[in-house]
């Protein structure tokens, strides 16, 4: 099972393939999405989501780079355990989606996601607050 997670991750980052590819995969997982809906989204809006498992990550990955990769920037705020591991790579590989570390102590969140995105048009924030890979019935409090 993890080999199909990190196929589908390896996939993710691969900046040039086909939007098609990623709708094609949505679909086959059963999900279907109103397009005409998605014209009258706003040029910056913030998606908060649970992220109970790593599939969460992997189908809002799958639906940012078959719908919504073209017109918007990604946010996405990330622990700095792992926003450490990835930031370096991620640049290489699709410079509109930008990841936000977020410390154990919090402070300066706020001020942070601010100068980031004050003088920006077109992006995306996600946030997730219960932010665990393994499968939980619960939500937690999460980092916030």
């Amino acid at each position: 099972m993890n080999f199909i997670i990190y196929g589908f991750l390896t996939f993710f980052f691969i900046y040039h393939l086909n939007k098609y590819f990623y709708r094609s995969i949505l679909y086959l997982l059963g999900f279907r999405v109103d397009e005409k809906s998605l014209k009258n989204l706003p040029l910056r809006f913030i998606v908060i989501s649970s992220h109970t498992t790593i599939y969460d990550f992997v189908i809002g990955m799958l639906f940012y780079y078959g719908y919504l990769h073209k017109d918007y920037d990604n946010y996405i705020l990330m622990k700095k355990s792992y926003e450490s591991i990835t930031s370096p790579f991620i640049g290489l590989f699709d410079k509109k989606l930008k990841l936000i570390e977020v410390s154990g102590t919090k402070n300066g969140l706020t001020k942070k996601i601010i100068e980031e995105i004050q003088y920006k048009d077109n992006y995306i924030m996600y946030i997730s607050p219960e932010g665990t890979r393994t499968y939980t019935e619960n939500l937690k409090s999460g980092y916030w």
